[in-house]
């Protein structure tokens, strides 16, 4: 057996056929098993599973969670490679092929591809590409090390992830196992074929605040001493910013809860690392973002960052919308820049009577913010055809 596919199977009984039959229908010269493990489904999943029972093998298991019952079919596999599909994605029809075929021919550990990323009630593709194609050696992955760590869109060598099985009963599991893994690996291939199709759900327990959100720092944690022991703190001290710092703090800010989100979850961060401002890969991050740990950096009032989050917010709110009706309006777009210098107008006594901001921030935010993106706005007008917000990426 060339490639054993795992499947992690819960509560997907809207995408799972289409998952299935996109695997059960490869074009490829190898051969592969399809091992399907029912997380304790509730809904008609298992009944969907019977259904391919020719095509694939399944087994049930209580509800473990993606981690347990990807190393129950890690354990099981016959192939000397695995892949990782979630049971509400699908993939293209030379998925096995270009991974197995890549892996082989340059005698690789792991194999990554680009992919593409929807909403299910929005199906336009988004594609994502997270790095260039190259090969990469042990000890030399700092540029791998910087793309999503998702199980789903790489090809493993068996033996690999037998060394670095998924933490079980947590969140984020693949931030552990996945880190963990290309770090051992020997030879890393990244390939340009966009193979794999990730399917964005509103109700996913990652979107949205619950306390296992915070299982982000706990999977932090366990791999920062391995990161450090082979060099690579820089990134180690970027993804406690980036995930910790700025994803993590802000859904919590966004949950109504600032003071937990400052003293949880933003000054442990900054106590370790003191210098985390000076960062070199902070200048690959989003605007709205670099504004977000700009402020942080100058320990401006908690308040105020809130208040500015809050007005991006509005501002991708309207865009957003605007944008989704960009046929209606052929005329004028408007500004992003002007829709958050308005809502600064409007808003900005807000916070300086119910927080206790003092003018001054409110200043400079308009400053820094407002008027260059006006200015910008109105720049691109005339370039774009009035319809420049498609330029603007205002959330994070």
């Amino acid at each position: 057996m060339d490639v054993s596919i795992i499947i992690p199977v819960y509560n997907t009984e809207k995408y799972l056929k289409q998952c299935l039959e996109s695997l059960i229908n490869q074009k490829t010269e190898f051969k592969y098993e399809i091992i399907c493990v029912n997380d304790g489904s509730t809904d008609n999943s298992e009944k969907i599973l019977e259904q391919f029972s020719e095509d694939i093998q399944h087994i049930y298991i209580k509800n473990s969670g993606p981690g347990a019952a990807r190393n129950l079919a890690i354990q099981k596999a016959k192939g000397q490679y695995l892949l990782f599909v979630d049971s509400d994605d699908y993939v293209s029809e030379n998925f096995v092929q270009r991974m197995t075929e890549e892996a082989i021919q340059n005698n690789a550990d792991v194999v990554i591809c680009n992919f593409y990323r929807f909403k299910t009630n929005n199906l336009e593709l988004e594609k994502v590409n997270k790095g260039k194609k190259a090969i990469y050696k042990k000890g030399k992955i700092q540029e791998v090390l910087l793309m999503e760590f998702h199980s789903c869109n790489k090809l493993f060598r068996k033996n690999l992830m037998m060394k670095n099985l998924y933490p079980e009963d947590m969140l984020f599991e693949d931030v552990v196992a996945i880190s963990e893994a290309l770090i051992d690996a020997n030879k890393i291939v990244k390939i340009e074929d966009y193979l794999y199709y990730y399917r964005r759900t509103d109700n996913s327990i990652t979107n949205n605040l619950t306390d296992r959100n915070y299982d982000i720092k706990k999977a932090i944690d366990i791999i920062e001493p391995k990161f450090i022991k082979n060099g690579y703190t820089t990134q180690i001290e970027f993804l406690n910013i980036n995930c910790i710092l700025v994803d993590l703090a802000i859904k919590v800010m966004k949950a109504k809860k600032e003071k937990k989100a400052y003293k949880e979850v933003i000054e442990p961060v900054i106590k370790k690392y003191p210098e985390w401002y000076k960062n070199p890969l902070i200048k690959n991050v989003k605007f709205n973002k670099k504004l977000y740990l700009w402020c942080l950096k100058h320990k401006m009032n908690i308040m105020f960052i809130v208040y500015a989050f809050i007005i991006f917010v509005i501002s991708n709110g309207i865009g957003k919308f605007l944008l989704s009706k960009k046929e209606e309006i052929k005329i004028l777009s408007v500004p992003v820049g002007f829709i958050v210098f308005m809502g600064g107008l409007q808003l900005g006594y807000y916070p300086m009577q119910i927080f206790q901001v003092s003018s001054t921030l409110v200043h400079t935010y308009t400053a820094l913010i407002s008027i260059p993106l006006f200015i910008y706005g109105i720049a691109k007008i005339k370039k774009e055809d009035f319809c420049f917000l498609k330029h603007y990426e205002f959330y994070i």
